[in-house]
């Protein structure tokens, strides 16, 4: 048994370590406008803050596709709505390395697993949700500047869904 697991564990690391020569982890920060949504209607926008991490997995060496995966904390501290929300995004990434440079752009598209951690002056939110987002990446070397929207599948409360769209800027390491 011992022999089996540590098999497992040295298959485990040269998978791993295949991987490593295209993976990335990024840090950001960012601004974001969350909205209400009813019956397709806007029924209003707070402002807000985002700090987010993301791992970048590539699928292989041959090409620049990566599955995405992280935490994102978003806050938006208005008078109308203080709301703390904890987001599990899962993406696919496609990295376009302009030839001749070091400036990528870098389309993604993924779903969401949302918890509202903290809301005041709600009641009858959804504690637990699921949304989709899409966005855009644009780099050079390091530093990384990001576009995102993101929407719900279920009702953020009854009949009322949530939408964020968010401009972040990271550093990659």
């Amino acid at each position: 048994m011992k022999k089996a697991l540590f098999l497992a564990v040295l298959l485990l690391a040269g998978i791993v370590a295949s991987a490593q020569s295209s993976d990335y982890n990024r840090v950001s920060v960012g601004y974001h406008s969350f909205s209400l949504h009813a019956e397709g209607l806007s029924v209003g926008s707070e402002p807000g803050f985002t700090l987010q991490y993301t791992r970048g997995i590539g699928f292989t060496d041959k090409a620049p596709l990566f599955l995405e995966v992280g935490g994102k904390l978003n806050f938006t501290p208005t008078n109308g709505l203080q709301l703390l929300r904890l987001t599990v995004p899962v993406s696919v990434a496609y990295k376009y390395t302009i030839p001749n440079t070091e400036v990528f752009i870098q389309p993604f598209a993924g779903v969401d697993l949302i918890s509202n951690v903290y809301a005041e002056n709600t009641d009858g939110i959804k504690r637990v949700q699921g949304g989709w987002h899409l966005g855009g990446n644009i780099g050079y070397k390091k530093v990384n500047l990001g576009v995102s929207y993101n929407r719900d599948f279920t009702d953020f409360y009854d009949h009322v869904t949530s939408g964020m769209i968010a401009l972040d800027f990271g550093i990659l390491f």
